[in-house]
């Protein structure tokens, strides 16, 4: 699964497309692409709370886990 936003068709999702397509990748299970697209955001937009909180969701470990939602307290303490 590519997220590139060069691609042939021309096809450049903004923010907001790709939070969806990396949401219905992570309940799909494919946890691979949606971090992709999560990624994808996050280099674009590095206070993005819910990019954060989906990657939290989608970690394999407690300790990936924490990391992301500290993160989340970070740009959000509330």
């Amino acid at each position: 699964m590519s997220f590139n936003t060069q691609n042939d068709g021309g096809f450049q999702p903004n923010r907001e497309e790709l939070l969806q397509m990396g949401i219905r990748a992570a309940k799909a299970g494919n946890k691979e692409g949606a971090r992709m697209a999560f990624d994808q955001i996050l280099s674009q937009d590095k206070r993005n709370e819910r990019a954060m909180m989906w990657m939290a969701k989608i970690a394999d470990t407690k300790v990936e886990r924490k990391k992301w939602l500290d993160r989340v307290l970070t740009v959000n303490p509330d």
